[in-house]
C-alpha cells in the first residue's frame, strides 16, 4: 500500500510537471532547436510580477538585426520630446541661414506633409543659405555590408535628409522618371541583371524596368546635393555657405511618435540611424550614433542582465549582440515609461500590420513587438496578450539556421499562439 501512494504521489507529480505550460513550452523550443540544427534562445516574462516563466539560451548573445531598434525607441523615448527637432536656423538681416540635425522625414516618401519646415523655407521672404552643421561621422554604420551600397533598406546617414535619401524611378507606360529631378540627367542605359541600380562612386543610375511600377535606390549624400535638392524643391535658390555658421534657434517637424511608429512597423533603417543621430546631436558636437550608445550604457541600460554590444540603430550591422534577457528587460523599461494604450499602436501588430501582418490565428492581435532579420538570422520580441487578457514580454532570437526564415516563423508562430492560449 505503502508503495503504491508513493507511485501515485510520484506520478501526479510528473504528470503536472509535464503539464506545466512554461515546461512545455520550453520543450517546443528546444524541439525547434533540433528541427532546424540551430543556436536558438527564447525568455518569457510576466511583467508584473518580474518573474521569467520560460528561459532557453536567454542570457546566450545573438545578432538581433531589426530588434536593435528596440533599444533605439528606448534611447529615443528618454532623449527626445513629443516633436521632432526639424532644423537649426539664424535670421541675419534679411538672410535665413539654416543647418540640418538630422531629422529624417523632409519630403520623406510623401509620409510626412512637414508642412512646418516646408512652409517655413517656402515663405520665408529673404534670401536662404544651407550652413554645414556638425559633422556626420560617416554614412553608414560600423559592419554594414559594402555590397549594399544601392539597396533601398541601407540609405545614407546624413545631417539633413531630404527624400528619405532615396532616388525613385518610375515606369509608367513606356514613359520613365526620376525623383528627384535633379537625376533626370543622371539616368543611363540599363543592366539586364538589375532593375535599377547606383554607380558606386557616383549619382549615376542604371534602370531596366520590365513592366509598371516603381523602384528605390540610395543616392550619394553631400551638402552641396542638399542645397540643390531644396532649391529644386522650394522652387528657389539655397545657397551654400562655404564654412559653418552657428545657429541656434530650432523649428520642429512632425510628432515623434509618427517616426517611431514608421520605424517600428516598417522596420525602417533611415529613421532609426536618424533618431540616435539626433539624440546625440543634444549629448556632443558631432551627428554620430557612438555618443547615444555610450550615454544609453552607461546610464538607462546599465542595469542589464548582460551588457550589449550595441554599434548602430536600425540593425543592419552584424556587430551588434544582445541576449533574448537583455531585449525583454528593455520592453519591460519601455512599459515603465508609456502605458501598453501607447506603445502598441506604434509596434507591429500581429495579422494586422507592419512586418507582422502575415503573423495570424485567426484572433484579434495578440502580439505587439518587432521583427528582425538578417541572413541566417531571425528575432521577433515584444508583448504578448493572451487570451485571458494577460500581457506577457517575450523574445524569440534564433541564429545560425540554414532553412528559410518562413519555416522558422511557422513554428515560431505555433509556439506563440500555445502561450496565447494557454497562458
Amino acid at each position: 500500500m505503502r508503495w503504491n501512494s508513493i507511485f501515485l504521489v510520484s506520478s501526479f507529480s510528473a504528470l503536472l510537471f509535464s503539464c506545466s505550460p512554461s515546461l512545455r513550452i520550453s520543450k517546443k523550443v528546444h524541439s525547434l532547436s533540433g528541427k532546424f540544427s540551430h543556436h536558438a534562445g527564447f525568455v518569457l516574462s510576466d511583467p508584473q510580477s518580474g518573474k521569467t516563466l520560460v528561459n532557453v539560451n536567454g542570457e546566450k548573445y545573438f545578432t538581433p538585426a531589426s530588434n536593435t531598434k528596440i533599444l533605439t525607441l528606448l534611447t529615443a523615448f528618454t532623449n527626445l520630446g513629443d516633436s521632432i527637432p526639424g532644423l537649426r536656423y539664424k535670421i541675419s538681416g534679411d538672410s535665413l541661414i539654416i543647418a540640418g540635425i538630422g531629422d529624417p522625414s523632409f519630403l520623406y516618401s510623401g509620409t510626412y506633409s512637414n508642412s512646418g519646415v516646408f512652409e517655413f523655407l517656402k515663405n520665408y521672404p529673404g534670401n536662404i543659405y544651407l550652413t554645414p552643421g556638425k559633422p556626420v561621422a560617416s554614412p553608414y554604420g560600423p559592419g554594414w555590408s559594402w555590397d549594399d551600397f544601392d539597396a533601398e533598406y541601407q540609405p545614407e546617414r546624413s545631417g539633413f535628409p531630404v527624400y528619405g535619401n532615396l532616388a525613385t524611378l518610375i515606369k509608367k507606360g513606356s514613359a520613365e522618371k526620376i525623383i528627384p529631378d535633379v537625376f533626370a540627367n543622371q539616368m543611363l542605359g540599363g543592366i539586364p541583371a538589375f532593375t535599377f541600380n547606383r554607380d558606386q562612386s557616383a549619382n549615376k543610375f542604371y534602370f531596366n524596368l520590365k513592366k509598371e511600377g516603381q523602384v528605390q535606390v540610395p543616392f550619394i549624400t553631400s551638402d552641396v546635393l542638399t542645397a540643390q535638392l531644396l532649391s529644386d524643391t522650394l522652387n528657389r535658390q539655397v545657397i551654400l555657405l562655404p564654412a559653418p555658421v552657428k545657429t541656434e534657434k530650432i523649428i520642429y517637424s512632425v510628432p515623434s511618435d509618427s517616426l517611431y511608429k514608421t520605424m517600428m512597423q516598417r522596420s525602417d533603417n533611415l529613421i532609426a540611424e536618424q533618431l540616435l543621430m539626433m539624440v546625440s546631436d543634444k549629448l556632443s558636437d558631432t551627428l554620430d550614433t557612438k555618443p547615444a550608445i555610450r550615454h544609453m550604457l552607461k546610464t538607462v541600460l546599465s542595469d542589464l542582465p548582460q551588457l550589449p554590444i550595441w554599434v548602430d540603430g536600425s540593425g543592419l550591422s552584424r556587430y551588434n549582440q544582445i541576449s533574448p534577457l537583455d531585449l525583454v528587460m528593455i520592453w519591460r523599461k519601455i512599459l515603465e515609461i508609456r502605458p501598453k494604450e501607447k506603445i502598441f499602436p506604434l509596434l507591429a501588430a500581429s495579422g494586422r500590420n507592419g512586418t507582422l501582418y502575415s503573423f495570424n490565428n485567426g484572433s484579434a492581435p495578440f502580439i505587439f513587438g518587432k521583427t528582425g532579420t538578417l541572413s541566417n538570422n531571425y528575432c521577433l520580441s515584444g508583448y504578448l496578450v493572451t487570451k485571458k487578457g494577460r500581457l506577457l514580454i517575450f523574445s524569440s532570437m534564433n541564429a545560425n539556421f540554414t532553412v528559410s526564415a518562413r519555416k522558422l516563423r511557422d513554428e515560431l508562430q505555433k509556439i506563440l499562439t500555445a502561450i496565447y492560449e494557454h497562458y
